[in-house]
């Protein structure tokens, strides 16, 4: 098994083996195979409603996103058409889009509906990082290089538009992930090992906070006061 990904159910997982996407279950349950060619099809991924499947593949003789129903009642249809490696793809929560990026240093979003992709971001400085969706599908993080050629947390809308730095320091942040509420942008940032007696270098996990706070939740003087029980 190469890479695979759970059901939103929990029911069944997509899995990739020798080429060949296939569904499984989770406890008892036929086994379904998605695809059959001599072509290599990976990294299979479910939507987030669970009634697709998307995929990479080189049946067209080069890397391209595929898509196919879960259930497996539907032709495989190629929903890209680019000359550059697909790196790394992402469900909308709602299912209806699928943002990718690729090794032309290109973000890109398909609409599964009008069948229409559109750029959102290129960089001129380094492949950008996998894209992550907020909760409501409104924005869009990724990590992306600046001139210096070190990484910053990008934030965007996921219809378009004006593109915001998140970070803005000399360490390189990947990795970002919204939590749960989407207040928060979580994020990996590398430290140290920049030269000779500098260390290995460290990676720990930061977060910012997207909503305007009234006062800093780091600040000792500012928490509220527990009562005995609660320090109990």
């Amino acid at each position: 098994a190469d890479d695979y990904d759970l059901a939103p159910s929990g029911r069944r997982i997509v899995v990739s083996i020798h080429g060949e996407i296939f569904t499984a279950p989770t406890d008892e349950g036929d086994l379904h195979q998605l695809t059959n060619s001599p072509w290599r099809d990976k990294e299979p991924q479910y939507s987030p409603d669970g009634k697709w499947v998307a995929y990479i593949s080189d049946q067209s003789g080069r890397e391209e996103l595929y898509l196919t129903a879960a259930d497996g009642t539907s032709q495989p249809q190629k929903i890209t058409d680019i000359d550059a490696l697909k790196f790394n793809f992402a469900w909308s929560p709602n299912s209806k889009e699928i943002a990718y990026t690729s090794s032309d240093s290109r973000l890109r979003k398909y609409t599964v509906e009008s069948k229409q992709t559109v750029e959102l971001s290129s960089s001129k400085f380094g492949n950008i990082g996998g894209p992550v969706w907020s909760p409501d599908g409104k924005w869009i993080a990724f990590s992306k290089q600046d001139y210096t050629r070190t990484s910053n947390i990008i934030l965007m809308p996921s219809a378009g538009g004006e593109e915001h730095t998140v970070t803005f320091d000399s360490y390189s942040e990947v990795n970002p992930q919204f939590s749960p509420d989407g207040r928060k942008l979580f994020f990996v940032r590398t430290e140290g090992g920049g030269g000779a007696g500098a260390g290995q270098p460290s990676a720990q996990i930061y977060y910012v906070t997207l909503e305007r706070e009234e006062r800093d939740p780091a600040d000792p003087q500012d928490r509220p006061e527990q009562t005995e029980q609660e320090v109990t």
